[in-house]
């Protein structure tokens, strides 16, 4: 099992995808410190958390992402793009590469045909790989599919999830964005994409989910859990 400990909270995160871990940092100057250290670690590897896996050590860099504005998910589109032909190009089957075969005999025919009487000397791509045709074809992720917040939310997150193959999300005051209902459909939306929550309140939720297990760090720095 994933956990990752700070040397002043007593109780590690344990991400056994069991309950969802809220870490509730009601003193403010902590509750920045924790923010920018882990956004320090993921961004840059330099150790702020301890994050361990069973007796071996893991990378947030390589497994985490930190949203502190979740009305604003960051997304590269052209470094998705680039990883999601990457990963269409793998699961290209023996059937796709003849297909492909054939594509690329009919275009070069066709540009052939369409310079073949042009005045002046042309030269031109006779072959497309796989992520050639699908960067022509404007291949991209689509997380644009609804206007509904939380579906939209889920889809960047799991877009996210899937291209960089990322399961740790940390979300800063999820709480104050989503009702207690909508709580419930997010959690179980990540349980079955098999990513591991950790959110960062700066107050606590005013009801706690059976599916949650609360520290709170109080504003004199004294440590609650609630499970």
């Amino acid at each position: 099992m994933r956990e990752i400990k700070h040397k002043w909270i007593d109780d590690p995160i344990r991400l056994d995808r069991q309950k969802v871990n809220v870490l509730v940092l009601e003193n403010q100057k902590f509750f920045r410190e924790v923010i920018l250290g882990i956004q320090t670690q993921i961004e840059l590897d330099e150790e702020f958390v301890i994050c361990t896996d069973g007796l071996e050590p893991f990378s947030l860099s390589k497994t985490a992402f930190l949203m502190t504005d979740l009305f604003e998910i960051p997304i590269d589109d052209k470094k998705c793009a680039t990883l999601l032909y990457k990963d269409i190009e793998k699961r290209a089957t023996e059937s796709n590469r003849l297909e492909l075969a054939k594509l690329n005999s009919a275009i070069s025919s066709f540009v052939y045909n369409l310079i073949a009487d042009y005045s002046i000397p042309i030269t031109y791509q006779q072959e497309f790989d796989i992520a050639s045709i699908l960067k022509l074809a404007s291949i991209k992720p689509d997380y644009e599919t609804s206007g509904d917040y939380l579906v939209s939310l889920i889809d960047r997150i799991m877009i996210l999830s899937i291209l960089f193959r990322k399961n740790i999300f940390f979300l800063v005051n999820l709480h104050d964005v989503l009702s207690a209902e909508e709580i419930d459909i997010f959690y179980r939306e990540m349980a079955l994409l098999d990513i591991d929550i950790v959110v960062i309140d700066a107050r606590e939720p005013r009801c706690q989910k059976a599916d949650e297990r609360i520290i709170i760090i109080d504003s004199d720095l004294c440590e609650i859990l609630k499970s």
